[in-house]
């Protein structure tokens, strides 16, 4: 029988990352009952405590931040890092974390291999580390002395990224061995034992090096960055090392980490540096449910149940290992067991729950948190269960089914209509409260057309309310632009097909983005701001803000992360939904 929750301390904010069975509704009839919505009723707890980062058909062994991938995750735990100041208490500030990752991996690495199998490890091992950490220093740390300071050797320089695969936009690359060759990390002055994690990140194939670990805190031993991802994935792998045992004893001490041996035309790259928690948070990691046939058919190379590499069994056993590297604050849900394969608890496609599976799902979730040791720190219970997430406050925006809604603005008033120009885009906020909404259907509004002009649209999520578009969510134009009809009025998205849209979408703030494929000879009605969900005031006072604008992007589909370097407008195109 699964534990319930009322009789011990819970969390009372939650992340979540994965795939599908956390994301839309293929399913249940609705959001409402998925797993997450069966877990958030037994803890309890509500929207405005929930960050939900599950993507659909998402893949924790790839790079990309809008795959739902390792990135997603390293991208969005970024613990408080000033620019001064010593490392602080080392606690979590994120709340509690389940994961549940796995048959996308294991379905979609074709041919299956042990080594595939391997750098779905890798990429576990770093994210539950991460979802434990209390401060972080990335490769770019500039800190005062005192504060865990980063140091290179010649042989490491910086180098741009594109932020799909490291943490943030930064890497350090060293292509060399020996004394230049090295990454020195001075212990924070206030250190005071916590496990210290950094992260590597592996190119593809036979492409890495050997890390040799020395320094004044005593630490040695060695890992590797070569040959974790098979060449033929093109993905990059990340690689988590950590080390245990030291003591407040260390603090201003140094770790040393020198590349000793690397591969031909080699290139290792260091990420970054953290300590996890002295009390750390429950991280619960949901193993691979079994499929009946039709399941396994959705995928290119059909995995089985028990088949090493390939079979979902198989595959389940990488993790209890990693997991026992940890504390029993980290625990497997038996996600598997849960489903036992029953096909009344599968829709049709015999990979999906339903809602008696989602319910199922959700014992086993509790049943992992009920295991977590109550207070394994010496800070006890509280520490542990109830690290300060970013609860946030609920707002409700009321919704009518078949009913057309815009950005919400206190004016609701026209600004001047604006002329496409060619790949310019505009990206506005919307707010969703209720979580059992669909969106059905988009529109612009033409204030003039009498040469068509074509428009990508998609929507962007915000998942930590940034108050910036982060990752593409849906996308109702993925290969070509929409040609709107000449002539002035309200231009409604089709039904079907190309640039239509029917997606489920969970509370929380989304933004609405449009590029001008083709220009044409239009001109578009514009809704001046202010926006509740963006700045309204600068130092010299009032201003009208919409939303944002970048001009001159490259011509094509939306990318998959929101570029940076927008700049903030006081009137944006008219872009509404439709619920």
């Amino acid at each position: 029988m699964p534990s319930y929750p009322l009789r011990f301390s819970v969390p009372i904010f939650w992340n979540l990352w994965g795939h599908s069975y956390f994301q839309h509704a293929f399913g249940p009839r609705n959001q409402s009952g998925r797993i997450d919505a069966f877990v958030r009723a037994l803890i309890p707890t509500n929207y405005g405590d929930f960050a939900n980062w599950a993507v659909t058909g998402a893949r924790l062994s790839v790079e990309g931040q809008s795959q739902g991938g390792y990135a997603r995750v390293i991208n969005n735990i970024l613990q408080s890092y000033s620019s001064t100041g010593a490392s602080g208490p080392a606690v979590s500030t994120s709340g509690g974390h389940i994961f549940c990752y796995g048959i996308n991996d294991l379905g979609n690495n074709t041919p299956p291999s042990s080594q595939y199998d391997a750098a779905y490890g890798h990429a576990a091992r770093a994210v539950i580390s991460r979802a434990r950490m209390s401060w972080l220093r990335p490769n770019n740390w500039a800190g005062a002395a005192g504060t865990g300071v980063i140091s290179y050797g010649a042989g490491f320089t910086s180098a741009a990224t594109s932020g799909e695969f490291t943490t943030g936009l930064t890497v350090r690359s060293c292509t060399v061995t020996g004394a230049t060759a090295t990454v020195t990390l001075t212990l924070p002055s206030d250190y005071n034992g916590e496990t210290i994690a950094s992260l590597w990140i592996a190119n593809p194939g036979v492409a890495g090096g050997t890390i040799t670990k020395s320094g004044t805190a005593g630490v040695t031993g060695t890992f590797s960055t070569s040959n974790i991802m098979p060449v033929a994935s093109i993905n990059h792998s990340p690689v988590c090392d950590r080390i245990k045992g030291l003591t407040a004893a260390n603090a201003g001490q140094t770790i040393i980490y020198t590349v000793t041996a690397i591969d031909a035309s080699a290139t290792v790259q260091f990420d970054s540096i953290w300590g996890e928690s002295l009390a750390p948070p429950p991280v619960i990691w949901c193993n691979t449910a079994r499929l009946t046939t039709t399941g396994y058919a959705a995928y290119g190379t059909p995995p089985t149940d028990a088949g090493v590499p390939g079979g979902v069994q198989g595959f389940n056993a990488i993790m209890p290992p990693i997991v026992a590297e940890f504390d029993s604050m980290v625990q497997i849900a038996d996600l598997d067991g849960a489903f036992g394969k029953d096909p009344v608890a599968l829709i049709a496609d015999g990979l999906h729950p339903n809602e008696l599976g989602g319910a199922q799902a959700a014992d086993a979730i509790i049943t992992a948190l009920g295991n977590c040791t109550q207070g394994t720190s010496r800070y006890g219970v509280t520490a542990n269960l109830q690290s300060p997430g970013p609860r946030y406050a609920s707002v409700v925006r009321v919704t009518q089914p078949g009913q057309w809604y815009i950005p919400e603005s206190p004016n609701q008033v026209a600004g001047t209509a604006y002329t496409p120009v060619l790949n310019d885009v505009f990206a506005v906020p919307f707010l969703i409260t209720a979580g059992v909404m669909r969106i059905t259907r988009w529109f612009v509004q033409l204030a003039s057309s009498t040469v068509a002009t074509n428009l990508w649209f998609a929507i962007y999520d915000d998942r930590a309310y940034s108050g910036y578009p982060q990752v593409k969510y849906t996308d109702t134009t993925p290969s070509s632009s929409l040609a709107l009809t000449t002539g002035a009025g309200v231009k409604l998205s089709p039904t079907s097909a190309n640039g239509s849209i029917s997606q489920p979408v969970d509370p929380g703030l989304y933004w609405l983005v449009m590029q001008v494929g083709t220009a044409g000879t239009t001109t578009m009605v514009t809704q001046q701001g202010p926006s509740p969900y963006l700045p309204s005031a600068t130092s010299a006072g009032l201003q009208t803000v919409a939303g944002y604008k970048l001009t001159g992007q490259p011509t094509g589909p939306l990318g998959k992360t929101f570029p940076a370097g927008a700049t903030l407008v006081t009137a944006a195109p008219l872009i509404g939904i439709q619920f």
